[in-house]
C-alpha cells in the first residue's frame, strides 16, 4: 500500500502508540477496510439538506481528526499531518423516490468502501429517504476515532446546526487532537513503575486459548455479532445481584466491569480448561475534561489476568478479578499498551 504525502507539505506529527498499531494493520491488510467504523443514523421532522451539509463543512474546519491523513516517511517512521478539507463538499443523495430501498443495507454495503489514510479519513452522505426523512451516514477509519468519539461530533454538529438555524456565527473553539497527542508522547516518558508493572504482567499471560480444543483457522476480516436481550427481569435481577456485597465494588460500573469479567473468566476458563484467563479490555484515557471534549482516537487495550483454581466459587474469581482490576486501572496510563502487550490475548 503507497502512502503519498500531502501536496501543501504540511507540519508531519507523530502517531500515538494505538494509531502507530492500527496503520501497521491497515499497511499489512491492504485495502481490506479492516478499521472502518460505521454510523447510520435517520433523521425525522423538519432538515434543511443545505444547511446540514454546510454544518459538516463547519465540523471539518474545527476537528482537527477528521482531517487527518497518514504516511510512511523516508526513514520508515510514521506521521500523520493535518490537512485542507475544503474542497470536500458533503454529496446529497435522493432516494425518496425509490420505495423499496433500505439504507441500512446501503450504508452496509458503502461502508465496505477502503477508506485511504493517505487521502481522506472518512466518507459521509446525506440520504433523503422521504420528504420528511432523511439518513445521515458517515464512515471513519479507526485511525481517527473511536466508540466515545461519535458523540463528540454528534454534539458539535448539532451546535453548529443550531447555529446557522439561529444565524450566528460560531466562535466557538473545541480541544485539539493533536494536542492529545503531544500529551501521550510526554506522558509515555513517565512512570517507570507503570513500564514495569506491565512488564510483570506480560510474564503471566495465558497462554492463547483454543476455544472447546479448536483453534481458529479463519483468517477473514468477516464477522457477525450475536446479540442477546437479556430482558427487563434480568437486568433488574443483575443489578440487585451487584448490590450485594459479595459482589459490590467502588462504584457501580466497577462492580459490573468485575462481574461480567469474572463471568467471561470463569467461562473461557470453563472450555479452555485454563486454570484462570487473560482478557484484552479497553481503557479510554479521557482522562481530563478536554480530553472528553476531543474526537479522535484515545482507546487502548491491555491484559488483564485473572488465575484460580476450576473448583473455585464464583464470589471467590470475582474477588481476585476485583483485586487484579484495581491494579489494571492504577496502571492503565496512556501510550503504554506497546505492541507485545497488544498481542498477549486472543479474549
Amino acid at each position: 500500500m503507497t502512502m503519498t504525502a500531502p501536496k501543501n507539505d504540511p507540519v508531519r506529527n507523530p502517531l500515538t502508540q494505538s494509531q502507530s498499531l492500527i496503520f501497521t494493520g491497515q499497511i499489512l491488510a491492504g485495502k481490506c477496510p479492516l478499521y472502518n467504523m460505521i454510523y447510520a443514523f435517520e433523521i425525522e421532522g423538519r432538515l434543511s439538506p443545505h444547511q446540514f451539509v454546510r454544518s459538516f463543512e463547519n465540523l471539518l474546519n474545527v476537528t482537527d481528526a477528521l482531517r487527518l491523513t497518514f504516511e510512511v516517511v523516508g526513514d520508515g517512521s510514521f506521521r500523520q499531518v493535518i490537512n485542507d478539507m475544503s474542497d470536500f463538499t458533503l454529496p446529497i443523495i435522493d432516494k425518496a423516490s425509490e420505495p423499496d430501498f433500505s439504507f441500512e443495507d446501503w450504508s452496509t454495503k458503502q461502508g465496505t468502501s477502503y477508506l485511504d489514510p493517505s487521502t481522506r479519513i472518512f466518507d459521509s452522505a446525506l440520504v433523503r429517504l422521504t420528504e420528511s426523512k432523511f439518513g445521515w451516514y458517515l464512515n471513519i477509519h479507526h485511525l481517527a476515532t473511536d466508540a466515545l468519539s461519535f458523540p463528540v461530533l454528534l454534539k458539535r454538529l448539532s451546535d453548529l446546526y443550531g447555529q446557522l438555524d439561529k444565524g450566528i456565527k460560531s466562535r466557538d473553539s473545541y480541544p485539539r487532537y493533536l494536542d492529545y497527542v503531544s500529551y501521550e508522547a510526554a506522558e509515555k516518558e513517565k512512570d517507570n513503575d507503570v513500564s514495569d508493572y506491565w512488564n510483570n504482567e506480560l510474564e503471566r499471560v495465558l497462554p492463547p486459548i483454543a476455544l472447546a480444543g479448536n483453534r481458529l483457522e479463519d483468517e477473514s476480516t468477516n464477522s457477525v455479532r450475536i446479540s442477546v436481550d437479556l430482558g427487563a427481569r434480568r437486568q433488574a435481577r443483575l443489578a440487585q445481584l451487584l448490590e450485594d456485597t459479595s459482589f459490590r465494588s467502588l462504584t457501580k460500573q466497577l462492580s459490573a466491569y468485575n462481574f461480567y469479567n469474572a463471568l467471561l473468566s470463569v467461562f473461557v476458563s470453563d472450555l479452555s480448561g485454563q486454570p484462570g484467563a487473560t482478557i484484552g479490555s479497553p481503557v479510554h484515557n479521557r482522562i481530563t475534561p478536554e480530553h472528553k471534549n476531543t474526537a479522535g482516537l484515545f482507546i487502548e487495550f491491555f491484559p488483564i489476568t485473572t488465575e484460580f483454581q476450576l473448583n473455585e466459587s464464583f464470589s471467590e474469581v470475582i474477588k481476585k478479578v476485583s483485586v487484579e482490576s484495581l491494579k489494571f486501572f492504577r496502571n492503565s496510563r496512556p501510550g503504554k499498551a506497546w505492541p507485545e502487550l497488544s498481542s498477549s490475548f486472543n479474549v
